[in-house]
């Protein structure tokens, strides 16, 4: 999610941006709404061993689509980066993966990183344990029906989030006009 999140970042203007955020995480989130009614359908009318071959299948597609998509990835010698000599020998880079961490100490990515994660913890805290409470309270049996409970949360942020992103265009726009062209980060938290 974060390399498409850059991706996107790179591909859109500015006051662009939020929209393009928004049709790519409703497309992420795509998954969470449809997903556990496929599983569940799977569950009920298919075999565990045909669900698995199925999803063998899709790997090699997705394989095959990338190998013949990403020439760069998987030729070498046809990225011009390769073509670099590197000044030592032997270079161990000092990655440290806990460095982005410190961006937290800004107040307003600190709030919004805790709202956002309570929201989708929140989701997940509601409707992994649906099947074991409204299945068996109802007498719901049926893994389908069940997978179907999990659309109205999938579709609200499927069509929520690219509104969201629209909206907070619409506010870095506004913004931007009133300090006559300074933008801050801080403009598109306002929606």
């Amino acid at each position: 999610m974060s390399l498409g999140a850059g991706v996107v970042s790179d591909i859109y203007k500015l006051e662009e941006r939020g929209t393009g955020m928004g049709i790519f995480f409703g497309a992420t989130f795509s998954g969470l709404a449809i997903a556990p009614l496929l599983g569940g359908a799977a569950a009920q009318y298919w075999s565990w061993r045909n669900l698995h071959y199925s999803l063998a299948a899709w790997g090699i597609l997705e394989m095959l689509l990338i190998y013949l998509s990403f020439p760069e990835t998987s030729h070498p010698g046809t990225i011009s980066i390769e073509k670099v000599t590197p000044r030592r020998r032997f270079h161990i880079p000092c990655v440290n993966p806990l460095r982005s961490l410190w961006l937290l100490r800004s107040p307003n990515l600190f709030a919004t990183t805790l709202a956002s994660s309570l929201v989708l913890i929140s989701d997940y805290v509601l409707l992994i344990p649906l099947a074991y409470t409204i299945g068996v309270r109802y007498g719901i049996t049926n893994e389908a029906i069940i997978g179907a409970c999990f659309l109205p949360n999938g579709l609200g942020n499927f069509l929520g989030s690219p509104v969201a992103g629209y909206m907070s265009d619409i506010l870095v726009r506004k913004w931007r006009a009133r300090r006559k062209g300074v933008w801050y980060p801080e403009d598109r938290l306002r929606a």
